[in-house]
């Protein structure tokens, strides 16, 4: 049989072959994709079901934590504890209310009196009510101390349009005693497009009496919620038992989910596959097997053709492949004595050498210089993570060190604290190089705690008094820009104070410069002990100093001036000193650059001085 003979009849035998595969391929895939396209979309189902579960009880807790959080506010405690309507609830009401727009009425209903004051949104405005209602007799027994939803209802919001609502409210306790109810209205139409819109299915949410409360129709809408005309009854009345006592509920052509939340009422999600999604992917599925066909008959041709040439080539000779053969193993030998001079360098490097799996981070290789550095034996490191030695403080930024030079695929320097076997503290500088070919990472490092311990104490000197031991001016500096900072982002409010010794002149002239000095100690360390953690007081000059304060208000500001100075005034006494201390008070403000704001506490600083010293003044008194 010639060669040509063979070639044309494997050429057949292919083709057949892959005509044969086509044919089946079609057959086999046009039955089953409807089905398994709706089959994979509806057990998708109940996974978004959950997840829409989730999304409804993280919704519900926020409401509930926008209310714990309002209930905590000092004006309204003060309301409900002086038993006097205080005059900014209502503006706190308004605030609360453009910051959620979603909801659309607060009001405090206080049981005792029977009065309910409150705020609700009409058209574009916030209208303030109040009303005397009926008071509730025996309240300490009356409601649960949570956050409590009703079902869901439906009203005319303030464009006059039918929306669904709900009712959160919350008792206030004072002493095992109700002192009032805190109640909101909150739309939740837009929160329930939003939790529904999935572009592959037609979804119906009802309630558990089986009416619908959303509908995928955009003809549908709120007014018709008491329609009979449809239920999950009269839509499905052969699986409507199986709906409603089912968490999960599965056919072949829709899937329900009941979603448990703390609303007063179980609601179910309905999911059907839209028909549109399918006749997309039935013509997808059309273009795809044309191409499969396509590629697969190229495919036989080419393999075909490929076969006939190798009847046309010949394997390479047996010199060829000892050529080959000999020229790798040059090649190995090259490598092994590279390797070795490698080894050398890595092993005896006056560096801290480190090899980690880039997977794991397990250490595979570690010269001696490494092992020197940190106290370990070889095979104590060997083995175990790197970034087992490394400080727990550290870690996190260690873990984003690696993923940052895999991803940049460049040298990354970094300092970080590293734990010895004798339990010390090791500072090292250390580069690290991430290998792709080999997938491993390769440290160098070397000991660099004396000059950091020498750098930080540099550090620590230029910015900490040291008479006083307290931070100094170039601190106070950085620490007022740092809250600048947070106010200016955040709207982190802070207040600070300007200390003065009165009469520290005549201290000095009467008794001289040494005891001066111990009264400035001894004031400092006055203010330390009383002001709290968070607070940090500056010397900045003389008798003169400045405390930042935090996260605090100028009310609270001013009661922490007031204890100040009376335990200085005490405390001194005490100490045979009769030292007295004047205090500024003032509170961030929005236009406040760094210099403006001190030079106003400066001000109520000198007026305390001018008033008979001793006192504090704060920027409410100028």
């Amino acid at each position: 049989m010639s060669r040509n003979t063979i070639q044309w009849k494997i050429f057949s035998l292919l083709l057949i072959f892959a005509v044969v595969i086509m044919l089946l391929f079609v057959f086999i895939e046009n039955r089953s994709l409807i089905k398994n396209v709706q089959t994979a979309a509806l057990e998708n189902a109940i996974q978004k079901a959950n997840e829409r579960e989730k999304v409804f009880h993280a919704f519900l807790d926020q409401q509930a934590d926008l209310l714990k959080a309002l209930s905590q506010s000092h004006i309204l405690m003060n309301t409900l504890s002086k038993k006097r309507i205080d005059p900014k609830l209502e503006d706190l009401f308004v605030t609360i209310m453009r910051a959620n727009p979603q909801i659309f009425l607060i009001k405090l209903t206080i049981p005792t009196s029977g009065v309910v004051i409150g705020v609700k949104k009409n058209t574009n405005r916030y209208v303030c009510f109040k009303q005397k209602g009926k008071k509730i007799a025996n309240p300490s027994n009356q409601l649960h101390k949570k956050v409590i939803f009703s079902s869901i209802f439906v009203k005319k919001d303030e464009t006059n349009t039918t929306v669904p609502f709900i009712t959160a409210s919350l008792p206030l306790y004072r002493k095992g005693v109700l002192k009032g109810l805190l109640s909101a209205d909150i739309s939740i139409q837009s929160f329930l497009k939003r939790l529904l819109d999935m572009p592959l299915y037609d979804i119906v949410l009802f309630d558990k009496e089986g009416y619908p409360l959303f509908h995928y129709n955009s003809k549908y809408n709120w007014a018709r919620y008491n329609n009979i005309a449809y239920t999950l009854f009269t839509q499905y009345p052969d699986d409507y038992e199986n709906i409603i006592h089912h968490k999960i509920y599965t056919t072949d052509s829709f899937v329900t989910a009941r979603l448990d939340t703390d609303l007063n009422d179980s609601l179910y999600m309905l999911f059907k596959l839209k028909r549109s999604y399918l006749t997309k992917q039935e013509k997808l599925f059309a273009k795809q097997i044309l191409i499969v066909l396509i590629f697969v008959f190229v495919l036989t041709i080419v393999i075909a053709w490929l076969l006939a040439r190798i009847f046309h080539t010949h394997f390479a000779s047996l010199e060829q492949i000892e050529a080959l053969h000999k020229k790798q193993t040059k090649i190995n030998k090259q490598l092994a004595m590279q390797k070795k001079e490698f080894q050398a360098l890595f092993e005896f490097a006056q560096a801290g050498f480190a090899i980690i799996d880039m997977y794991t981070k397990d250490i595979l290789q570690v010269n001696k210089k490494m092992t020197e550095i940190l106290g370990y034996a070889k095979k104590e490191m060997l083995g175990k993570k790197y970034t087992d030695f490394v400080a727990s403080r550290f870690q996190e930024r260690m873990k984003a060190i690696l993923r940052k030079v895999i991803e940049q695929e460049k040298i990354e320097n970094f300092i970080a604290e590293f734990i010895a076997k004798n339990g010390r503290v090791k500072i090292l500088k250390s580069s690290i190089i991430f290998l792709p070919n080999q997938e491993k990472f390769l440290i160098t490092s070397e000991d660099y705690t004396a000059v950091y311990l020498r750098e930080q104490n540099l550090i620590k000197a230029a910015q900490t008094d040291a008479l006083t031991g307290l931070p100094n001016r170039n601190a106070y500096q950085m620490k007022l820009e740092e809250l600048m900072s947070l106010f200016e982002r955040y709207q982190t409010v802070f207040s600070i104070l300007c200390i003065d010794i009165d009469h520290f002149k005549k201290i000095n002239d009467t008794y001289g410069h040494k005891e001066g000095d111990k009264v400035l100690q001894e004031v400092a360390k006055i203010m330390r002990n009383t002001l709290r953690v968070s607070d940090i007081v500056f010397r900045i000059g003389g008798e003169e100093f400045v405390a930042l304060l935090p996260e605090t208000d100028l009310a609270a500001a001013k009661q922490v001036a007031h204890k100040l100075r009376t335990m200085i005034e005490d405390q001194m006494k005490l100490a045979q000193y009769n030292v007295t201390v004047s205090i500024g008070v003032t509170q961030v403000e929005s236009k406040d650059t760094y210099d403006s704001i001190f030079i106003r506490c400066d001000k109520c600083l000198y007026r305390a001085k001018e008033n008979g010293r001793n006192m504090v003044v704060s920027s409410e008194d100028l």
